[in-house]
């Protein structure tokens, strides 16, 4: 006969945290009956075969009468090879699987907005603004320090500036 168990149970049954088969449930990980109970069995048979244990890390459990602290031994309860399937490492670091998803995504959004603006020329129009508003900054700066008129200074900076940048966009790197 199929046993069906709450989550509560499900999770006394298993050896883990409600949370994390909660998790589990609504990304469609493991199976769930329309009245919210589960067949034990096959969320066995789904675990081990929706759950990479090659990213998955040793779980710890709280041992009887102890506090839950770093050097506990591994619970050899766990139906799930001893692996705590809720955390995976990511560059050098454990997270959730909901977490890497997370980062995975925001690297994705990252690398194409890095390409959009390399296609359009938009981080070479910021670099070219950034170079424009430093002429006249910096020639505060020597006229001061050289005793050297500022007008002259500034408008020899800014056609220099604006020289380079016309040789850059034109492929020419060159320097005056």
């Amino acid at each position: 006969m199929v046993e069906y168990l709450s989550l509560g149970g499900l999770a006394k049954a298993l050896g883990r945290d409600k949370s994390g088969l909660s998790r589990h449930a609504k990304n469609g990980t493991i199976p769930k009956r329309s009245n919210g109970k589960f067949d034990l069995e096959a969320v066995r048979r789904a675990l081990k075969k929706n759950v990479d244990l090659a990213m998955a890390r040793p779980a710890r459990r709280r041992v009887a009468g102890q506090q839950s602290t770093p050097g506990l031994p591994v619970d050899e309860r766990d139906p799930v090879a001893g692996y705590d399937v809720e955390r995976i490492l990511v560059d050098g670091k454990f997270m959730t699987v909901g977490n890497a998803r997370a980062l995975a995504e925001t690297y994705r959004a990252r690398l194409a907005k890095m390409q959009f603006e390399a296609e359009s020329g938009a981080a070479a129009k910021v670099e070219a603004e950034a170079w424009t508003a430093w002429a006249p900054r910096a020639a505060d700066t020597l006229a001061e320090e050289f005793g050297i008129d500022r007008g002259k200074l500034t408008a020899t900076l800014e056609d220099l500036v604006l020289r380079q940048i016309a040789d850059r966009e034109a492929g020419r790197d060159t320097i005056v």
